[in-house]
């Protein structure tokens, strides 16, 4: 097993690729936190992916926050270390494209699209690695 007994956070991981990548690195031995925008829809997916996780004999957690909020890589990585004692690591998978003509996107999905796709995904790659570097090593995938 290749991620056996590490633990691994994935940003927009309870559908799409990040549910795919989740499932895949628990059946590498992974323990897994699910992070979700936190929305109804969002928590309902990460609980049956926690479910199919148990299932082969993994452990999961989810963790509702969206991915433009600043804070929820913080979050994430605290409720990792609180749960599995570790941050091994990081899968930057969260991400949005909303489709809309550039001469009249409005100033909200603009802002929106930037707080998700990079100012919320350079925080969250920042405080998961400041915590592996207090554990001595640093893994990251930021597509």
């Amino acid at each position: 097993m290749l991620l056996k007994d590490k633990t691994v956070i994935i940003t927009g991981a309870s559908r799409g690729i990040g549910r795919a990548a989740a499932f895949e690195c628990a059946k590498q031995g992974a323990n897994i936190v699910i992070g979700h925008s936190g929305r109804p829809s969002g928590s309902q997916a990460a609980q049956s992916l926690i479910a199919e996780i148990k299932n082969i004999g993994r452990h999961a957690i989810d963790v509702g926050s969206d991915a433009a909020n600043l804070d929820t890589g913080e979050l994430l990585v605290h409720e990792a270390v609180k749960a599995f004692g570790q941050v091994d690591v990081f899968v930057n998978n969260a991400g949005i494209c909303p489709f809309h003509s550039f001469l009249d996107m409005p100033r909200e999905t603009y802002l929106e699209t930037v707080n998700t796709n990079l100012n919320g995904a350079y925080f969250a790659v920042q405080a998961a690695a400041n915590q592996m570097k207090s554990k001595g090593g640093v893994g990251l995938l930021s597509p």
